[in-house]
């Protein structure tokens, strides 16, 4: 999968640029496994990141998360084999389990 689409007319999600939020884009859900880019910057509008939200990723090779974000959930960046560069902001209140399961 390289793109997740949503109507715009969908209550509850939204789609941008291929990556599936909620509908008030404060929680990122999912970036395609088949994304292309090597670099993602989450958007400032963010303050949560869900569960496996970049699962398989293999093509990223770096992620900046900004200070918005408090919340990273469980096995977020699980096989993100290329991961070379993360910033982690200093007031994350929750980090899940197995964040880095399977990266090299």
């Amino acid at each position: 999968m390289q793109s997740i689409n949503v109507a715009d007319d969908n209550s509850t999600y939204k789609s941008v640029r291929g990556i599936l939020y909620n509908k008030s884009q404060d929680t990122l859900i999912r970036v395609p496994p088949k994304y292309n880019d090597t670099c993602f910057y989450i958007p400032f509008s963010v303050v949560s990141i869900e569960d496996f939200a970049f699962e398989g990723c293999h093509s990223l090779q770096s992620i900046n998360i900004p200070d918005e974000v408090t919340y990273i959930g469980d096995c977020v960046f699980e096989g993100c084999h290329s991961l070379q560069s993360i910033v982690i902001p200093n007031y994350i209140k929750y980090i899940g389990e197995c964040l880095f399961m399977d990266c090299i």
